[in-house]
C-alpha cells in the first residue's frame, strides 16, 4: 500500500509526492493513520483536508445566497391582488418587497394579505384591488448584511425561513434561505465523517 502524505509533518515543507511504502508493518501503519486523522493528507492522490467548525462559521454567506434577480418580488405600489397572484404562482409563503430603485422595503406574505381582507362578516375580496402592498407588508423584516457571519445568519434564521440580504450601502442583494444554511451544515458533518472513515479504513 502506498500512502501519500503531507511532508510538512516532518520538516515544515510540502511535497504531495513524498511516499511511504508499507509492507506488513502494522504498527507503523497505525501510527500513520493517527497522523492522518490530525493533518491533511492525500490518500491515493486525493487531498483530504478536514474542515473545522471555524471554517464553517467563517463561510462567506455570499456563496449561499440566491441573487436578487433570481428571486420573485413585488413592488411597494403593486395591488394586493398582484402580490397574492405572485405568491400563489411561485408557491412561496412570503416574498421581498422592493421600491422602484430596487431597495428593500419589506416582506409580504399570504397570511398578511389574507388577514387584511377578512371582514367581520365576509371576506372582502374587493380590497385586493383597492389596497397596495405597502399597506400590509412587514416593513421590518430580518435583514442580513453581506459582511455578517455564518453564525449571525444561523441565529436570524431560527424564526424565519429566509433572510433578505443587503450590502453595507443598503443595496438589496438577494435572499439566504434557512434550507441553504442547513444543507451546508449537513454537507460539513457528512463530509467530515466520510473523511475520518476513509483514514481509518485505508
Amino acid at each position: 500500500m502506498i500512502i501519500f502524505f503531507d511532508n510538512n509533518l516532518k520538516d515544515g515543507s510540502f511535497n504531495p509526492f513524498d511516499t511511504i511504502i508499507i509492507k506488513g508493518d502494522y504498527d507503523k501503519l497505525r501510527d500513520i493513520k493517527r497522523l492522518l486523522m490530525q493533518r491533511k493528507a492525500v490518500l491515493g492522490g486525493f487531498f483530504l483536508k478536514k474542515v473545522t467548525m471555524d471554517d464553517v462559521l467563517n463561510k462567506d454567506i455570499m456563496e449561499l445566497i440566491i441573487p436578487g434577480d433570481k428571486v420573485a418580488h413585488v413592488q411597494v405600489d403593486n395591488p394586493l391582488e398582484h402580490a397574492l397572484l405572485v405568491l400563489v404562482k411561485t408557491g412561496y409563503s412570503a416574498i421581498p418587497v422592493l421600491d422602484p430603485s430596487y431597495k428593500l422595503r419589506g416582506v409580504v406574505s399570504k397570511t398578511l394579505i389574507l388577514d387584511s381582507i377578512f371582514g367581520m362578516e365576509r371576506i372582502e375580496f374587493e380590497k385586493l384591488s383597492e389596497h397596495k402592498v405597502w399597506e400590509v407588508m412587514n416593513d421590518t423584516p430580518p435583514v442580513l448584511k453581506t459582511n455578517e457571519s455564518f453564525l449571525d445568519a444561523i441565529k436570524l434564521s431560527i424564526d424565519h425561513t429566509f433572510l433578505c440580504v443587503e450590502d453595507q450601502y443598503g443595496a438589496y442583494q438577494g435572499i439566504l434561505t434557512r434550507s441553504a444554511l442547513l444543507k451546508y451544515l449537513n454537507h460539513y458533518l457528512r463530509d467530515n465523517k466520510n473523511k475520518e472513515s476513509a483514514c481509518l479504513e485505508s
